[in-house]
């Protein structure tokens, strides 16, 4: 009863979120994601980071990078946060696909998915991170969300040596 929602659902899956999540699984996912993401608007952009964009075997999660060229300004984020993100959440969880919500902030979701399809049934849940940024840092966003984490901090790092902040 002393448990806060986030702690129940990690208690829920903290099974499932051991797993790795084969790369096959994930490109089931992505096939899903694309056809979602086009009928929502054909411009949009969905972009499957992580380990799974470095070509690895095997994933922790699933995050996605979400834009679109009109995205510009603060405003017009947020207008298209609905348009886009929030209707590709509510999409995901009519259709099955999100079995759990953590939680939704302005430009990000965060929940637990499960890949179901005719050939393929996941027998675990997996962590799921969208994450929607502006069209014109779209390329920057995508280097850092793809890291690796060493080349995260790398980066870090010399944008400080060099007085810039990243």
């Amino acid at each position: 009863k002393h448990l806060t929602y986030y702690q129940i659902v990690a208690l829920k899956y903290y099974e499932d979120i051991k797993q790795r999540i084969d790369r096959s699984e994930i490109l089931l996912f992505e096939k899903a994601i694309n056809k979602i993401v086009k009928m929502l608007n054909p411009n949009l952009i969905a972009v499957i980071c992580g380990s799974f964009r470095r070509e690895c075997s095997n994933s922790g999660d699933i995050d996605i990078l979400l834009t679109e060229p009109s995205i510009k300004t603060k405003e017009n984020l947020l207008q298209l946060r609905y348009n886009y993100l929030l209707e590709l959440v509510r999409i995901l969880n009519h259709t099955g696909i999100i079995c759990d919500n953590l939680s939704e902030g302005e430009y990000k979701y965060m929940g637990m998915c499960r890949i179901n399809s005719n050939k393929f049934k996941s027998p675990y849940a997996r962590r799921l991170d969208i994450k929607l940024v502006y069209y014109d840092s779209f390329i920057p966003e995508l280097l850092h969300f793809t890291g690796s984490g060493a080349l995260n901090k790398q980066m870090r790092l010399k944008a400080i040596q060099m007085k810039m902040f990243l």
